[in-house]
């Protein structure tokens, strides 16, 4: 039987093994052999690190007018991986909207906007933050 100790534990590992999924951090593992049988080293320390943030990639395009009398212009927001960040945008006359998943495509009136993306767990994002959306 192994214990090992640390953040999250103590975790018992017995028989043929297992596969943890251990936190970051740094842990003591000690071997305790069945009857019969004995070990060398029964104390080994190990350190668990953080896995690096992956990549996400947030886009905000602003399309043409549909019609020269349109008030509105489409704004396509994309999300690459899908779930990767969550993005909130707001405007004008109290516009707020939250786009998740891989994105979505809607109409906005001219003015100023702001979208932030908020980074789901395990990514990371590097973008703007504003921008305007002028009619005609």
């Amino acid at each position: 039987m192994v214990t090992i100790t640390g953040p999250g534990g103590p975790y018992v590992v017995d028989g043929a093994g297992a596969v943890l999924d251990l936190p970051p951090g740094d842990f003591i593992a000690v071997a305790d052999p069945a009857d019969g049988f004995f070990i060398e080293v029964d104390t080994i320390a190990f350190t668990v690190s953080d896995c690096p943030a992956a990549p996400a990639t947030v886009d905000v395009s602003v399309g043409a007018c549909r019609a020269t009398s349109s008030e509105t212009r489409p704004v396509t927001v994309t999300i690459d991986p899908a779930n990767a960040a969550d993005v909130e945008i707001s405007g004008p006359n109290g516009f707020n909207e939250v786009v998740t998943g891989s994105g979505s495509t809607g109409n906005f009136a001219p003015g100023t906007y702001t979208y932030p993306a908020t980074p789901n767990p395990g990514f990371e994002t590097h973008r703007a933050d504003g921008g305007d959306v002028q009619s005609r």
